[in-house]
Order: structure tokens, then C-alpha cells, then sequence
């Protein structure tokens, strides 16, 4: 039987918003399909009660850009992790995260084993 202490003390996660470790607050969008004054359709975020101010980080993932030349514009796509304090299994990719002025589509969301943290997998569009 292994009686060693864990690797990682359980209660480092909670401490690290003392530490500003989350420095931004975001909001989780529940996605929904409207139209315009046009009657196109359009998607819209609409705010989740209780997920309006999360603590979360932002940070540049590793690989995921992409550019694509159209014939009036070019588009970029950038991908980003937001990593939440806290387990948020009702957090799915049809969501959407506000984070400040930023927007992003929630492409995949993971949850870490320990139930201490939600890291999102986001693509921001930028035209």
C-alpha cells in the first residue's frame, strides 16, 4: 500500500485565485437561434444565471490558427484554452465564454480528475 503524500497538495488549485492566478472573470453564453430585423437568422448569446462573473485565465493555445483568404475579407481563426476554478460538467461546446470584450465558440471542454478545474478549448473569429 502507498502511504506517500500526493505530488500536488488538493488545496493548491482553490489557493491560486488568492494569488491572481484567474485574473479575468467570464461569462458562459447559452447559444440560441433568432432573427434579424431582416428575418435572417442570426445566433445569439444569452447569459446563464449563476455564470455571469467566473473566475477563468486565458491563454494562447499551442497550435489551431488558421487563415483563409475569401474574396473580400480575410478570416482568422485563433484558438485559446480558458481554464475556470472549479468543475463545471454542465459547461458543453454549444456554449459560448465572454471573457472582457472577447468572444469565443467553446469547441471542447475538459475537466481535470480531481473535479478542481474546467479548461475550455475556444476559437475566437477574428474578420
Amino acid at each position: 500500500m502507498n502511504n506517500a503524500p500526493p505530488l500536488v497538495h488538493p488545496d493548491l488549485l482553490a489557493s491560486l485565485g488568492a494569488v491572481g492566478y484567474f485574473p479575468s472573470l467570464c461569462a458562459i453564453q447559452l447559444v440560441v437561434e433568432t432573427q434579424d430585423a431582416a428575418g435572417q437568422p442570426i445566433e445569439v448569446g444569452v447569459g446563464i444565471p449563476g455564470k455571469e462573473a467566473m473566475p477563468c485565465r486565458v491563454a494562447h493555445a499551442p497550435s489551431g490558427d488558421n487563415e483563409v483568404r475569401r474574396d473580400a475579407n480575410t478570416v482568422e481563426t485563433v484558438t485559446h484554452d480558458v481554464c475556470l476554478q472549479g468543475h463545471y460538467p454542465e459547461i458543453v461546446p454549444k456554449n459560448r465564454v465572454v471573457v472582457g470584450l472577447d468572444t469565443y465558440d467553446i469547441l471542447a471542454v475538459k475537466n481535470d480528475s480531481t473535479e478542481r478545474r474546467t479548461v475550455l478549448r475556444c476559437q475566437e473569429l477574428i474578420v
